[in-house]
């Protein structure tokens, strides 16, 4: 029977996570455990600002150990490196949230050094970071990431995989809507002008920039062609993403729109309106901000990346491609296809039940990984 709870995080807990730092997903965990009457308690460690200790405490290489949790039935620990800066004697009931899988995410991230020395780069990160899943795995309660992609990919983990212990204490919890930054209901607007493609998310230069490049290389080619060319209108917001701002100003008919930091992200997610692109082939678990726009109705353009690990299929309006001249595709039909009112009923509907099977399957995994 758990009575009280404490939660061990190095990010801050915020309902309406902010982009760049505080987390909604851990707010929704602390709020469901309240749900259910039990007592959380929370303790914030910040990261430190010193780059080479970041380093060794992104694969859980601390040399100080935390203590002091005698009184709690269970210590949830947010993100997943940071159960190695907690005294042994406390993790045999220690419920790590990753929320990702650091060797899937290391793996994509380097995945692009295949050069010269870059690629024994790639081979030394991707190792350090399966043996720290390794080392995290067998000595925790449970392992839980938001991704079944995730989850299958450290069940592969060359030092998990022969562990029956640490095989299976690998968890897949699906991914819940962040309840305040999702719309109280879906109301599509006809939109009698150009749509509005909308890029946020961290779609940082080192990481994205191929891809995103060849996007615009694309928009670029079909808007100097009198037959193809199409006006478009772009928002792009966060303070990593103004490189993708600075390119779009650059091609011919295009007009964007730069916001380094949006109050309410609900702002740029008007159904009928706005198009959300997430243009990634990078990262691991559920990308919150694709969740996101799909359960406020929005149609999204995507990489099979950037929506894995989400109940999509079946949905309107969703174009995946990891090929950048058929995303750019999509974005010119988009841009002139506007929904009739028999259309937009339908879409509010499935998107209302896309909302309550996400809710439901988040709510059965946090009993089963979080209660029992």
């Amino acid at each position: 029977m758990i009575n009280k709870v404490i939660v061990v995080t190095s990010i801050e807990p915020d309902k309406m996570n902010l982009g760049g730092g505080p987390s909604g997903l851990i707010w929704e965990i602390i709020n469901e455990y309240k749900k259910h009457n039990i007592a959380v308690d929370v303790l914030v460690i910040p990261e430190t600002t010193n780059r080479f200790r970041r380093v060794l405490h992104r694969y859980g290489i601390y040399l100080k150990r935390i203590s002091g949790f005698e009184k709690y039935d269970r210590v949830v620990v947010y993100p997943e490196n940071l159960a190695m800066a907690i005294s042994a004697q406390f993790r045999n009931k220690m419920v790590v949230l990753g929320p990702d899988s650091p060797s899937l995410r290391d793996s994509r991230i380097y995945k692009f050094m295949h050069k010269g020395v870059f690629k024994y780069v790639k081979l030394l990160y991707r190792y350090i970071s399966c043996l720290h899943e390794y080392r995290v795995a067998r000595c925790v309660k449970r392992f839980i990431v938001v991704g079944r992609v995730d989850q299958l990919w450290m069940k592969r983990n060359f030092f998990i995989r022969h562990d029956n212990k640490c095989y299976n204490s690998i968890y897949f919890l699906h991914h819940p809507l962040l309840s305040n930054v999702i719309k109280n209901d879906v109301k599509y607007r006809p939109c009698n002008n150009n749509r509005i493609f909308v890029f946020s998310g961290d779609l940082s230069y080192l990481h994205n920039y191929q891809f995103i490049e060849c996007v615009i290389a694309e928009i670029r080619k079909r808007n100097m062609d009198v037959n193809k060319r199409s006006i478009l209108n772009f928002i792009v917001v966060g303070k990593k993403n103004k490189w993708i701002s600075e390119q779009l100003n650059e091609v011919p008919y295009c007009y964007t729109e730069y916001i380094r930091w949006i109050a309410d992200y609900n702002d740029v997610c008007i159904p009928g309106k706005h198009i959300h692109c997430i243009p990634i082939l990078v990262g691991a678990g559920t990308k919150n901000r694709t969740l996101t726009a799909l359960a406020n109705g929005l149609e999204i353009i995507t990489t099979p990346v950037g929506i894995e690990n989400i109940p999509w299929q079946g949905l309107t309006g969703c174009c995946i491609t990891r090929n950048p001249i058929k995303f750019v595709e999509c974005i010119f039909k988009l841009n002139q296809c506007n929904f009739d009112k028999r259309q937009y009923h339908f879409i509010e509907s499935e998107r209302e039940i896309f909302r309550q099977n996400v809710t439901e399957l988040f709510k059965r995994d946090f009993v089963k990984y979080f209660l029992e």
